[in-house]
């Protein structure tokens, strides 16, 4: 059975008051095309469902990959 990777997703951006927002999160996917459909398809739910709270676009992160788990 292929393995999946976990990766781990970081970004940071200056805000408008000068202040910094930084992002940590974690996507599992085959490669890093895949990790990152993956989490651009759980930001499009959380804009749907919480449109109050940030989104943040692919191109703003960086994607490591963190160690290779076998599927349940």
């Amino acid at each position: 059975m292929n393995k999946i990777t976990v990766w781990q997703i970081t970004s940071k951006r200056t805000l408008p008051n000068g202040g910094t927002s930084e992002l940590l999160a974690t996507a599992f996917g085959a490669d890093e095309a895949a990790a990152r459909r993956n989490f651009e398809r759980s930001q499009a739910r959380i804009a749907h469902t919480h449109p109050e709270l940030p989104t943040w676009q692919s191109s703003e992160l960086t994607f490591t990959p963190v160690e290779q788990v076998e599927p349940i």
